[in-house]
């Protein structure tokens, strides 16, 4: 009976999603994703952490298995905690990381359906619900300089808060 529980319980514990988010001349990776939840959707690449990975080493394995490309400067962007309608819940940590070589291209075509770099502030829509979650929290509390700074979104001398009012104006990343 114990282990009953205690598989239930573990069954009803949060995932633990990774989302990468690789630059490449100014341009971020997407991929459309098929076939799971969120089917349609845009995201970063990403997939599960496996027991005993390095979050680092989760970006870059994850990268190479979808979308074959080789990352390089890995680095730790920020976390949320997701919770999709279908009764899923993930926290999911985001990396950022440099595009270092490869070809971008479908390497899970089960999973995904589209593939493309997009300027920051033209990514497509509809986003997956992690990747959304994401940009809206690191607009909403002060970290778009930490997004300008990535992506080259606004000219260097512009500040988080006038990259924060045009947000509010209606430009849409």
């Amino acid at each position: 009976m114990l282990s009953l529980f205690t598989n239930l319980m573990q069954e009803n514990r949060p995932k633990v999603g990774l989302g990468v988010i690789v630059k490449k001349d100014d341009k971020v990776l997407l991929l459309r994703r098929k076939g799971s939840h969120g089917e349609g959707s845009w995201c970063f690449p990403g997939g599960h952490l496996e027991n005993m990975e390095t979050f680092e080493d989760c970006a870059k394995r994850e990268t190479m298995e979808e979308a074959g490309i080789v990352l390089t400067n890995t680095r730790f962007a920020g976390v949320t905690n997701d919770f999709f309608p279908e009764g899923k819940h993930y926290v999911t940590i985001f990396m950022y990381s440099d595009w270092k070589s490869g070809e971008a291209r479908i390497c899970e075509p089960d999973k995904c359906e589209e593939i493309g770099w997009f300027m920051w502030n033209a990514l497509p829509q509809p986003l997956f619900l992690s990747t959304e979650n994401f940009v809206k929290q690191y607009i909403r509390i002060g970290q778009a300089a930490d997004l300008t700074n990535m992506f080259g979104v606004v000219k260097s001398k512009m500040s988080g808060q006038k990259f924060k009012d045009m947000v509010r104006k209606g430009w849409k990343p």
